[in-house]
């Protein structure tokens, strides 16, 4: 589909130029033939450009096009289009001057009459961009999110006009719309809904001193400090009428930047298909709607009933409705479970579990998804990337990423229920688990991908993990380049990465790694022990060499919060996190290795497991310090005094900015497209500062004391943005216009103009 000429005329000024309007509507064809517009001899057309203050970044524009219409109801079927599906295209002298679509939202017409009446049309350029969302992903220059807003709008534009700018990097080059991005994160709430894109121009616009018009068929990018010094036009009045005031002032200039810097990198997972108490006291042999099993108290072993549910769990395979994840494996369904008597309310991905009420080992329980024990090797789990900016070594040396997933990995019947005295909840299972049970690894992958998706970096802690060690740093394995664990380059294979689950107290002896709900711990690799009986056991980690080595519990390791610590990435991109289905477990005795294939020795105990689901994954970024704190920012408040004698404050709040440190989780921060380096500072006029101060600078100029604003009817002037000079004012005097409508019939303008100044603050 494309939008196809429908309508077209013309007619002619009283300065003699020759104004077309063109009606163009979205059809798989041309149309028969071209509808020929008639124009009323009185004000066909107007363009109107709302009063805009120097802060306000977007200039939106409206057209009405007054026709006259050549019969009954001839337009009335342009409302019963789509938004954005009819454009006016209005042309001067053979050049394009404007574009905007229709708004559908009204419609009137004289219903009195059968024809020769008057119709107004009524186009913006910029208005619909308030009612659609914003829809692009990752990392973005300001100049890609223009060109889409753009495109979304449906207007017609020759070119983007940047000329008009004096922002600059601090080393002076031009700090164009291209040579900024921002990452499309910072334009999603914490639930995935998206701001409008008028928002998002907002946003990007605004702290950079920059305003967006659409002028004599450009789209013009300007700022005040540039405009003041473009070569002055003269101020043609037409008429007597004009009018002198003042503008504002304001006392104290505060912007507040939000840089939406949560130390949480990945949206929390939500289940939202279909459960409730309402279905619950389900057998495990049909296929029910929704998909869902209940579970009892463990002693009952026939004719369940109501009464003693426990818990129900529920499953889905819609990723519509659970949102969160970039996805999960074929044979893996989303659960949500629903406590009843028992068991804790919880949701994520299972990988499989085994209904019925009788003992495992009975062999009639009704395996669901993928046997917790087996090892396919598939993905059960894939993460939304979460976007990390570049950074320089010394600050990527100050920052951990962490990966946190709770899993639980049970072999009781009801794994929220303590073993009854009889098998009814797998009691000797159980204890098995209790005795053998030390350790437990899930293997995954942890992947830095690049603008385009392709893999540059992926996180291998397999050496580690195979040979077992411990240092007295955080983290531990963060370069132990003797078995080649840290960044490594490309994509990950099966079995270079693994998240461990043991005992917070580090008793590798007589604690486990499952039995219920675990969080993982920071991966120190396997240690085992020489000897069966608890007493006599001395554990130690095998070094590179294979050589013998005590293993010891670091203090810092027991006091180190739950989660999987590594280094921050060598570049920036984007971080996903896949986790595989299975699960691995050790008691202190096995043999520990990991070969070419990556598979492991295995004890065996998880052909005992009934229960294996995973809760989605977290990923953040944390200081490198023995806490580990979140590496979170918040608002940052930048203030000036323009004039202590006015009345009124100015302030604003900002989504996109400069931050004063490289701060990994703060999506509002700019970043130099180049380096992928967030920014700290800019310049313009000689000055360099936050890009926050800058505008304060901007704003300080204009609003420090009183600036002459002029209004009336002037000649139209059909150029692009400028500055002018009025003959009655002395030449230091120069003005903008803040808003006007066009009356292209009598080549006038109604128009304001304020008088504007250099950028001349200077920061206390």
């Amino acid at each position: 589909m494309a939008k196809r000429l429908r309508y077209s005329g013309e007619f002619l000024s009283l300065a003699g130029n020759v104004w077309r309007c063109e009606i163009l509507q979205e059809a798989a064809s041309a149309f028969p033939e071209v509808g020929e517009l008639t124009f009323p001899a009185d004000e066909p057309l107007t363009i109107e450009w709302d009063e805009r203050s120097p802060e306000e970044p977007v200039c939106g524009s409206m057209a009405t096009l007054t026709i006259e219409s050549p019969g009954d109801r001839t337009y009335a079927d342009l409302y019963t289009e789509v938004p954005g599906d009819i454009r006016l295209d209005v042309y001067r002298n053979g050049a394009l001057y404007w574009s905007g679509c229709l708004d559908t939202e009204t419609y009137s017409e004289p219903y009195d009459r059968g024809a020769f009446y008057d119709v107004e049309l009524t186009f913006y350029d910029f208005g619909p961009l308030g009612r659609i969302p914003y829809n692009l992903t990752g990392r973005k220059t300001l100049r890609e999110i223009l060109e889409s807003a753009l495109a979304l709008s449906g207007i017609n534009y020759g070119v983007i006009d940047e000329a008009i700018t004096s922002t600059k990097f601090t080393d002076d080059t031009a700090a164009t719309l291209s040579a900024l991005s921002i990452t499309s994160e910072n334009f999603y709430d914490e639930d995935g809904v998206a701001m409008d894109y008028e928002k998002v121009l907002e946003g990007i616009l605004q702290p950079l001193a920059l305003k967006l018009i659409q002028k004599a068929g450009k789209i013009w990018v300007f700022d005040i400090n540039a405009i003041w010094q473009q070569k002055a036009r003269a101020l043609s009045w037409s008429a007597s009428g004009q009018n002198m005031s003042t503008g504002m002032v304001f006392n104290n200039i505060k912007v507040t930047f939000s840089p939406y810097a949560d130390a949480a990198m990945l949206p929390d997972f939500v289940y939202g298909d279909t459960y409730g108490s309402q279905y619950i006291n389900t057998l495990h042999t049909s296929t029910l709607t929704p998909d869902r099993y209940s579970f009892y108290q463990s002693e009952q072993l026939v004719a369940p009933v109501d009464e003693n549910i426990e818990f129900t769990i529920f499953r889905s395979n819609d990723p519509a409705k659970c949102t969160g994840l970039a996805s999960i494996g074929s044979l893996n369904r989303y659960f949500k479970i629903y406590p009843m008597l028992g068991g804790t309310e919880s949701e994520g991905v299972a990988v499989g579990f085994q209904g019925g009420h009788n003992p495992l080992a009975e062999g009639t329980a009704v395996l669901k998804g993928i046997s917790p024990g087996s090892h396919p090797q598939t993905v059960a789990l894939t993460t939304k990337r979460a976007y990390l900016p570049d950074l320089s070594a010394e600050d990527r040396n100050g920052n951990l990423i962490r990966i946190f997933m709770e899993m639980l990995a049970d072999p009781r019947y009801n794994p929220f229920e303590e073993p009854s005295e009889d098998i009814g909840n797998e009691r000797y299972n159980y204890e098995d688990f209790q005795s053998w049970g030390q350790q437990a690894f899930i293997p995954i992958a942890i992947v830095l991908y690049d603008d385009n998706g392709t893999a540059l970096y992926h996180y291998r802690n397999a050496g580690i993990t195979a040979h077992g060690h411990l240092a007295d740093s955080i983290p531990a394995c963060a370069a132990w380049s003797a078995v080649g664990d840290g960044w490594v380059t490309g994509d990950a294979p099966f079995g270079d990465a693994w998240l461990a689950y043991y005992d917070k107290e580090m008793d590798l002896v007589n604690s486990q790694g499952c039995l219920g709900w675990k969080a993982n711990r920071q991966n120190f690799g396997k240690p085992w022990a020489e000897g069966r009986q608890a007493s006599k056991r001395k554990l130690y980690y095998s070094d590179a060499n294979n050589a013998k080595q005590p293993w010891v519990a670091y203090g810092s390791f027991k006091r180190m919060p739950d989660g999987q610590y590594i280094p921050y990435p060598p570049v920036g991109g984007y971080l996903e996190v896949r986790v595989y289905n299975g699960i691995y477990i050790f008691d202190d005795t096995d043999t520990f290795h990991a070969d070419a294939s990556g598979s492991f020795a295995e004890e065996g105990l998880y052909e005992k497991l009934r229960w294996l689901l995973y809760k989605a994954p977290e990923v953040s970024v944390v200081k490198r310090t023995l806490t580990l704190d979140d590496a979170s920012l918040n608002d940052i408040e930048h203030t000036g005094v323009a004039n202590t004698n006015a009345k009124e404050d100015l302030e604003l709040e900002t989504i996109c900015g400069t931050v004063p440190q490289a701060s990994p989780t703060a999506r509002g921060a700019l970043v130099r497209t180049s380096t992928g380096r967030q920014v700290a500072q800019l310049k313009r006029n000689n000055r360099t500062e936050s890009a926050e101060q800058l505008l304060i600078g901007t704003l300080y100029s204009q609003y420090a004391g009183r600036k002459l604003v002029l209004s009336g009817e002037v000649n139209l002037d059909p150029e692009g943005p400028g500055v002018y000079l009025d003959d009655a004012q002395p030449a230091t005097r120069r003005f903008m216009i803040t808003g006007e409508v066009q009356n292209p019939r009598e080549d006038v303008s109604d128009a304001t103009f304020l008088e504007v100044r250099l950028d001349e603050y200077t920061a206390e």
